[in-house]
């Protein structure tokens, strides 16, 4: 189907502009982040069960890339921001 490479293109799109603010230092709303990626979830699998292939892919990256928008957000709202080396106890 054709519209599943238009989705799938337009979701390319959101992709870059996405990857751009992981790693930016300001993110969005942590409820903008949230309801987003709960939403984009649900089309993820409703594009699957219209038998598209590539729509729900890109989608479902998509919606990754807004759930650790999210994450980053609520982590730096609450002071739980570690650094890598506090994770893994390297010295």
């Amino acid at each position: 189907m054709w519209q599943d490479y238009v989705i799938s293109l337009c979701q390319v799109f959101f992709i870059i502009a996405l990857s751009i603010n992981v790693f930016a230092e300001t993110k969005p709303n942590v409820y903008t982040s949230a309801i987003t990626s709960i939403s984009l979830g649900i089309t993820s699998l409703t594009f699957y069960t219209l038998g598209l292939i590539w729509s729900p892919l890109s989608t479902a990256v998509c919606t990754l890339l807004w759930f650790i928008l999210y994450i980053q957000e609520y982590k730096r709202i609450n002071g739980l921001k570690k650094t890598i080396k506090e994770i893994y106890h390297y010295n």
